[in-house]
Formats: structure tokens, sequence, C-alpha cells
């Protein structure tokens, strides 16, 4: 089956939105090393998700739509934290919104299921 308009689109976005977590990293507070070194362990992890998402896996959808549901649960934090926290926090439940929507179509849900 053909890869749907947008698949890889969105992957690139997921990859951007999780970049962001490095320039939430004060680094004028204490133990800045070790928050970047966690930060990338999950970051890094999260691209491997976002591959196999964009290999057509379908456990790596669900996680996406998990994902995208603790976004938009995240946005209750919205006024905490700086302007960059702020703008992390509504890019990732902008696409969290689209994602749920998208993901959940008839012709996105039958590409990924027929990759089994």
């Amino acid at each position: 089956m053909e890869r749907p308009e947008g698949l890889s689109v969105t992957a690139v976005l997921m990859c951007v939105c999780n970049a962001m977590g490095w320039f939430t990293i004060e680094w004028d507070k204490p133990r800045a090393g070790t928050k970047f070194v966690l930060f990338t362990t999950f970051i890094l992890a999260g691209y491997v998700f976002v591959w196999f998402y964009w290999n057509g896996q379908n456990w790596a959808r669900i996680a996406v739509l998990l994902t995208s549901l603790l976004t938009i649960l995240n946005l209750r934090f919205v006024n905490r934290g700086n302007a960059v926290n702020r703008v992390m926090i509504l890019s990732e439940a902008i696409l969290g919104i689209f994602l749920l929507y998208w993901l959940n179509t008839a012709h996105v849900r039958e590409f990924f299921r027929s990759q089994r």
C-alpha cells in the first residue's frame, strides 16, 4: 500500500518537537549536564519510535497516539517555565491534536495495518 501523504512531514515535525527538549535545559542551574544526558537518552529513544512510525509499524502509530494524548495533558503546564517551554508545550500539543485526528483516518489506519 502507498505511504500516506503527510507521513514524512509528521515524522519530521515529531523529530523537531523531540529535539526542543534540549532547548529547555537551563545551563546555569545545578546538574544541567545530568539533565542533558537524560534528555539525550529520551530524545534518542524517541527517534527510534519515529523511525518505526515512518516505516509504518502499527505499534509505533499507537505509541504516537498515546504520546499525543500526553502532549494535550501537558497543556496544564503551559504557564510554567520560560518562553521556550511554552513554545515547546504548545507546538507539541498542536501536533498531538492533529495526529490524534490524522492517524485515525481510514486511509492512514489501513496503511499501518497493511505493513505487518
